[in-house]
């Protein structure tokens, strides 16, 4: 049988908590599995791969143990410590743990399979994926049963075509013994149709993203100008303001009031005209400003023969 490296960096498996099952070994196959669901659900991850454990050792004793019953029962129970194991964040024990429920990597189900290379994926142990799907697929008792595309399309589509090796991909079917020409050449199609799919909705979600950049950008453009309009209509009242400061000792204080209300008037109608709006207001402003500058010119220059 073929053996898959395992990582020389395994560290020890921590002491299991004592669970609050007063003893695990009275239970059968079944209740540790239900526990089992219970404490992963609960997140009390050391009990439940401690349950796990049990429910194996009593899976194993029972002289029935070859039975197809059993066997499903010892997948169920792996693949929730397999789950355990990921939330401790402790993959490296992963695979020493399914060998040693199942004796070799190559014997165990496709569904335990399936799940252990979407965990090294996760932790980009692509290395290891590629190794752990090549000896379970090359296998000769795995060629034609349940689940053996199933290990096929899961390297392809979380390894492959992720890291852009879709090249890779008739190579990679070429060496499953369980593909026929005829499927192979129907997956090549399927997975270049999907990988181009994904690039052309990655392209549309960048041009997306550029498009709403651009109109940012414009709109920020749009009130930098509107503000420098206004700060540019500010300037000419200061200093129209200023010209008429430097006429007033000529003038009745009156007069000067009249002026002032004037200019107010003045300078909220102009800051008016910037709210966006000034095409829709601009006749009326620029009525308004006539009627305004004949009242200054009365006030300032009043006709003698009046």
């Amino acid at each position: 049988m073929a053996a898959v490296e395992v990582s020389s960096t395994v560290r020890p498996s921590p002491k299991r908590l004592q669970s609050n099952i007063s003893d695990s070994s009275d239970l059968s196959v079944d209740q540790c599995i239900e526990k089992a669901r219970e404490k992963l659900l609960f997140k009390e991850f050391d009990e439940c791969i401690h349950l796990c454990e049990a429910g194996i050792s009593e899976a194993r004793m029972k002289p029935d143990s070859l039975t197809l019953s059993v066997q499903k029962k010892l997948e169920t129970l792996c693949i929730l410590a397999i789950q355990a194991y990921a939330e401790l964040n402790q993959w490296q024990q992963v695979m020493p743990f399914v060998q040693k429920v199942f004796g070799s990597v190559e014997d165990c189900p496709y569904k335990v399979m399936h799940l252990c290379i979407l965990l090294h994926s996760k932790v980009k142990e692509y290395t290891q994926c590629h190794a752990l799907s090549s000896v379970w697929l090359k296998h000769q008792g795995n060629v034609g049963t349940e689940g053996y595309t199933d290990i096929v399309d899961v390297y392809i589509q979380h390894i492959l075509i992720p890291r852009g090796k879709i090249a890779l991909v008739p190579r990679y079917l070429e060496s499953c013994p369980g593909v026929s020409s005829a499927q192979q050449q129907d997956l090549i199609n399927y997975y270049s149709t999907l990988h181009a799919s994904q690039h052309e909705d990655s392209k549309s979600v960048r041009f997306k993203d550029e498009s709403h950049e651009k109109d940012f950008t414009e709109s920020s453009n749009d009130q930098k100008k509107m503000e420098k309009d206004k700060i540019q209509t500010d300037h000419r009242l200061i200093t129209f303001a200023k010209s008429l400061a430097s006429r007033m000792k000529l003038y009745s204080l009156d007069v000067i009031l009249k002026v002032a209300a004037l200019t107010v008037c003045a300078y909220l109608l102009a800051f008016q005209g910037h709210d966006g709006n000034t095409s829709s207001n601009f006749s009326k402003l620029t009525a308004i400003g006539r009627n305004l500058l004949k009242a200054l010119k009365s006030l300032m220059w009043p006709d003698p023969s009046s």
